[in-house]
């Protein structure tokens, strides 16, 4: 099989090609740098953030995010639902999965995309 080079990225460095990317937005470096890992060890390009406004600049500057990746709770003024909602709306077919090792996931149950 062919192998595409990973690319990995950062909000401040978004490379030229658009070419379908996962981004992975966690405020836990060590979890962020696994999932890194684990997509690029796949093949697959990888952009990643620690919060959601980093996320959003990376999807805003960056064809081809096919994939968000998102913790639930993150600092700043948004988490990662709320993100997720801002996202499904400005970027409709990127395919959102939200996870957490922490309680909330209520808040997931209670709101509707």
């Amino acid at each position: 099989p062919i192998r595409v080079p990973a690319l990995r990225d950062r909000a401040d460095d978004v490379p030229l090609l658009a070419m379908p990317t996962i981004l992975i937005a966690e405020d836990e470096p060590f979890i962020r740098l696994a999932a890194v890992d684990a997509f690029e060890s796949a093949g697959l390009a990888v952009a990643d953030s620690r919060d959601a406004a980093g996320a959003i600049d990376v999807l805003r500057a960056r064809a081809g995010v096919m994939l968000l990746f998102t913790d639930i709770d993150m600092p700043g003024g948004m988490d990662g639902i709320v993100m997720a909602h801002f996202v499904r709306r400005q970027w409709p077919l990127a395919q959102i999965l939200v996870t957490s090792g922490a309680s909330g996931i209520d808040r997931l149950q209670q709101e509707s995309y």
